[in-house]
Formats: C-alpha cells, structure tokens, sequence
C-alpha cells in the first residue's frame, strides 16, 4: 500500500524536472567514478535542456509541446499519452511562434552539437572526457540560465524552483572556476600554437582552443583530437556539409562565421591545412554550389564548372 502511495504522489512539474535532470548530471560531472557517470551527465543534462525549453513552449500553449499539433487535445496532454515536439521543432516554435527575446541564433549550433553528442553517447557509447564535459557543460548552462532568466520569469517561480534555480547558479560558478584554471595552465601552449597554427572553438568542449593545421586537429584544454574530415563535419552541430578546401583540396572546409573565430575577418577556413579567407574571398558557384576563390574576372561559376563546360564543347 505504502509503495503504491509513493508512486502516485511522485511529480514533476516541466521546469522542475528539466532543474532535477541538470543537478543530476552536475553531480555526475563534478565527481566521477566510472566511465557511466560521464554517459549519465550527458544524458540528464540533454534531458534537462530540452524539458527547460519545452517550458517556454507549453507557457505559450500547451499544444505546442505536440510534435503534431494537429493531434493535440487536452486529455492527452495531461495524461502525457503523446509524442512530443523534436528539439528542431522547438527550436523553430521558439522562434518563430514565442517570438522569444533571447535569441538563440548563435546558440543554436552549440546546443545541437551538445545533442548530437547524446546522440552519438546512446548510439555507439562515445564519452566524453571530463575535461571536456566540464568545458560543455559550463556553456550549455550559462545558455540555459540566460534563457531563463530572459524567458521565464524567475521572480513568479515556486519556492522548490528558485531553490533549484538558485542551485543551478552555483554550479555554474564552481565549473566556470574550473574553466579559468584549466585556461591559465595551458595559456602559453595557446600563445605558442597561435604563433603559426589558426585556433577555434572546440566541437567538444566549445572552448576556444581548437588548434586546426598540420593535418593534425586537436584541443589544448581538454585534449581532444580526430582526423580533420570529422572534426569539420561536427564542429557544426552536424548541420553543415563541408564544401572543398582551395588549397588543399580535402572536404574540410568550414564557414565559421563572419566572427566565429580569433580573427573576425576571416570566414572559411580549412581544418586539415589551416588555411583561411575571408568572406570576400569566397563566392559559391551558381552551378554546383561548392565554394571557390574569387578571381578579377568572376563570372559567379567556380573553375572545375567552367573546364567541364568547356570539355563538351
């Protein structure tokens, strides 16, 4: 009779299951003791960012936590029978129905990648070290408190959620702290590799010491390191297909952003050769669509679609 008590009086509301999910995982984080602490920190943490996210979506109106809002009805919603929305999907209603204030623009790949690291975590049992889940997790939390600081409210939250906010904000200090010393003991490595090598954020640890060049990929600060063609394919999030590098010519050529990198001229760069243009320097071909080296004389065609036009004459 007591567990069947117990059973039915366990209840979540969103926002405090989305806060339960990221302590969880900042404990996990902080002291590890196997390989599956790690695994479990990735995943609760993923848990709880999309519960955080969904809240914003449900303050709006309860159908929009439906993948198909055509299908929701009330009865479904508060028995949870239902398939909710996709993290793309929420993305998207944030944006474009919740008109949100706190854009998640530049954000936007970060929390992808971090998803697509969950992904890759339950599919084939990648894990992160814990440097790198540190690094991952100090910046995904600073988002997730900008967001909600700026979407939800936090002076009408209940008593056990500004307990759990307030929680959440002291984490965030402790794994902040961690950062700053990790990056003053690999500060003259830093110095040193930026001399002759280019340095971005890192696909795992979203730190800015990434260091592309040599054929040879690799992070400062929490050591990771993978064959140039993956490294450009999730540096991303997986949401951008590397076009043809001009100097090397390998599939590993990234557009970074007009400010994604130390220096805000420079757009495309390679992250096999480390070479890198600036935006001006680019142009994408009307015929194939690769990018190419912009010449005097461009015509908006790219040189490998003006040979084949010529071969036939």
């Amino acid at each position: 009779m007591e567990d069947r008590k117990l059973k039915k009086d366990i209840k979540f509301g969103l926002l405090e299951n989305g806060f339960d999910f990221i302590l969880s995982s900042l404990m996990y984080v902080a002291k590890p003791r196997t390989k599956s602490d790690l695994k479990y920190a990735i995943l609760h943490l993923c848990a709880g960012m999309e519960l955080i996210l969904k809240e914003r979506l449900r303050r709006e109106h309860w159908s929009l936590l439906f993948e198909d809002i055509n299908k929701a009805n009330i009865r479904d919603f508060e028995t949870g029978s239902f398939r909710s929305v996709s993290f793309g999907t929420c993305i998207d209603r944030l944006k474009g129905i919740c008109n949100i204030s706190v854009s998640l623009d530049n954000k936007k790949p970060l929390l992808f990648n971090f998803r697509e690291k969950r992904n890759r975590l339950e599919h084939f049992g990648i894990v992160s070290s814990k440097e790198a889940l540190t690094g991952s997790t100090a910046q995904v939390l600073s988002i997730l408190l900008d967001f909600i600081n700026g979407e939800l409210l936090p002076n009408d939250f209940s008593k056990i959620e500004r307990e759990l906010l307030n929680q959440l904000r002291s984490k965030l200090s402790e794994f902040q702290n961690f950062v700053k010393r990790r990056l003053e003991q690999i500060d003259p490595d830093i110095k040193k590799a930026e001399k002759e090598l280019y340095k971005v954020q890192c696909p795992t640890c979203y730190q800015e010491t990434f260091i592309l060049g040599n054929d040879n990929p690799y992070c400062l600060f929490c050591t990771y390191s993978t064959k140039p063609e993956f490294a450009a394919e999730e540096w991303d999030g997986g949401t951008y297909l590397p076009d043809v590098c001009p100097e090397c010519g390998r599939e590993t050529l990234v557009d970074i952003g007009p400010s994604g990198s130390q220096s805000k001229q420079d757009q495309y760069i390679c992250f096999a050769c480390g070479q890198a243009w600036k935006e001006s320097s680019m142009n994408e071909c009307m015929t194939c669509g690769n990018l190419y080296l912009v010449e005097e004389d461009d015509c908006g065609i790219c040189p490998n679609c003006i040979e084949y036009q010529m071969s036939k004459g």
